[in-house]
């Protein structure tokens, strides 16, 4: 009866302002955007660049499986991200600085970017997110944090009450879910635009000689989300092509593996 997203997350590339720069990524593509961050950043790869091997669908904002048109479909664009990770996998990343590196926001278990954001805090090194464009003149919202209602439940009204409540100012700004008295208090974006800023403002607030500062970061970020133009739920798709690609020992191309998945999933909606 209901079913509704109540935060998700961002990946992008944690940069500070000297590293830098004027520059400006001139591709909408993930993976050409990968490498001329790099480039710009003067590192072969991010320590954490294996983080993105997990969300390779969710980066981009069509999705691989239309279950309407029964269809599966790898883009070139995609292909292109895959085998560049497969690449640079082989990599060395020792000895490296903490930044630049890849990082995610908003994530339920990872929240690298709001550390590398309350650790910039207090050295006075302000810290850049610079989010994966989704090939289509903005970026993707990977929705982690949903709630739903079955049809057949005895109190769909109730329930549904609850999960305007879930998704109310209070509840998604700065303290609701410590009210719930939950043992992991969620690190998802708010998708409730009002609740942006109080909830970052609470995370990176590091003392009160900090508050100011973390406001400001609160409010760049919020404006960061307004770039958002696609928001799609892609946990399957993502798992989907990590153990196809990096799960197995089959000594094959990129393309093979991709078009191996596809004429599984294939049979799928055929039967």
């Amino acid at each position: 009866k209901y079913f509704l997203p109540l935060g998700y997350m961002l990946t992008g590339i944690a940069v500070t302002d000297d590293m830098l720069g004027d520059w400006k990524p001139a591709s909408d593509q993930p993976a050409q955007f990968l490498e001329e961050a790099a480039n710009q950043t003067g590192v072969e790869k991010f320590p954490s660049e294996f983080l993105l091997r997990d969300y390779i669908p969710g980066l981009f904002g069509t999705p691989v499986l239309d279950y309407e048109e029964k269809s599966i479909t790898f883009s070139k664009e995609l292909q292109d991200l895959t085998e560049l990770l497969a690449e640079r996998q082989e990599f060395s990343s020792e000895e490296v600085p903490e930044l630049p590196n890849v990082a995610l926001m908003g994530h339920y278990a990872v929240n690298s970017f709001e550390t590398f954001v309350q650790n910039s805090l207090t050295s006075g090194i302000d810290v850049t997110f610079l989010p994966f464009p989704n090939g289509e003149g903005g970026i993707n919202a990977q929705v982690n944090m949903f709630a739903a209602v079955r049809a057949n439940s005895a109190c769909a009204s109730q329930a549904g009450e609850f999960l305007a409540f879930l998704l109310s100012d209070e509840m998604q700004g700065s303290t609701g879910w410590e009210n719930l008295n939950i043992k992991r208090i969620p690190t998802a974006l708010p998708v409730n635009d009002n609740a942006f800023v109080p909830a970052y403002q609470r995370r990176f607030d590091s003392g009160e000689e900090y508050q100011k500062a973390a406001a400001e970061k609160a409010e760049e970020l919020f404006q960061l989300t307004q770039q958002i133009t696609t928001a799609r739920f892609c946990q399957y798709e993502n798992s989907l092509v990590f153990d196809t690609i990096f799960m197995t020992s089959e000594n094959s191309s990129v393309e093979k593996k991709l078009d191996d998945l596809k004429n599984e999933l294939r049979f799928y909606f055929d039967e």
